[in-house]
C-alpha cells in the first residue's frame, strides 16, 4: 500500500512532470519571440509586459497566502527566459 508520504511524493512527481512539459513549451515559444525581436528591431527587455504578467499571476492566484510565491516564481520564470533570449541572440 504504501504510506501517505510516499502517495504525496507521488503526485508531487506527477505535477514535476506537467511542469517541465510546460516550461519547455514556455521556452520554445521565448526562442521564437527573441527571433521576432530580433527581425522586427525590437529590445528583449520589455519591463510593461513584465509587470502586466506579474500582476495577472498576482490577481490569479486562488489562495491568497500563495500570492507572493506565485510572483517569486513568475518572476524567476521570465528572467530565465531572458537569458535564453539572449543566448538565442547571442548577447551573452
Amino acid at each position: 500500500g504504501g504510506t501517505m508520504l510516499e502517495e504525496y511524493r507521488r503526485e508531487i512527481d506527477d505535477i514535476d512532470r506537467k511542469m517541465l512539459e510546460l516550461f519547455e513549451a514556455r521556452l520554445d515559444i521565448s526562442k521564437k519571440v527573441a527571433s521576432y525581436k530580433r527581425d522586427n528591431g525590437l529590445e528583449i527587455f520589455h519591463p510593461d509586459r513584465e509587470e502586466a504578467v506579474v500582476d495577472k499571476w498576482r490577481s490569479s492566484v486562488s489562495k491568497v497566502e500563495y500570492v507572493d510565491y506565485a510572483e517569486a516564481l513568475i518572476r524567476k520564470i521570465m528572467n530565465l527566459s531572458k537569458d535564453l533570449q539572449k543566448e538565442c541572440l547571442g548577447q551573452d
